[in-house]
């Protein structure tokens, strides 16, 4: 009896990691770069909790076109071309350019600044957060000079 319970409740945990899984990556939208806003408000104390507010928001929504999006926050985004949307944070003292795909429900956050710098940059272009790249190791097959066995070196470019 034991063990038919054991395998029970194995199948129900299993079955509700799922569901969670399912409900968390196709039900919402998945912000991409938290990082960018935990950074920014570290900078701008007064940020940080319409910042959070914006990332849970968003992250609770599952919007399938920039007209869904602009049902559910008005006035306060602009629907850019290539995908983007501009959103104002905390009474317009501050903006969020995003880049959204619509079918995966990704959300990736290009640029957060104040309006000042918002003023100075083209939202239609801007990445301040790309990924930084690292360097690039290529392996070097030439026969070792020094009769080791080893024949491979790695450089850096």
């Amino acid at each position: 009896m034991r063990n038919i319970f054991t395998i029970l409740v194995n199948k129900i945990t299993i079955l509700v990691t799922l569901f969670v899984y399912l409900w968390y990556k196709l039900l919402r939208m998945n912000i991409y770069n938290r990082s960018s806003i935990i950074e920014f408000y570290t900078k701008h104390g007064d940020a940080k909790i319409p910042l959070e507010v914006w990332y849970e928001e968003v992250g609770s929504k599952k919007w399938k076109s920039p007209n869904q999006l602009k049902q559910d926050y008005g006035g306060s985004v602009s629907i850019l071309k290539n995908s983007r949307a501009v959103f104002d944070v905390k009474g317009n003292d501050y903006r969020v350019i995003t880049a959204i795909n619509y079918e995966n429900g990704w959300v990736l956050i290009k640029f957060i600044g104040t309006h000042r710098e918002y003023d100075n940059i083209d939202a239609d272009t801007v990445d301040m957060y790309k990924p930084k790249k690292k360097k690039k190791t290529k392996t070097d097959n030439r026969k070792p000079k020094n009769g080791s066995r080893s024949n491979k070196k790695q450089k850096t470019v």
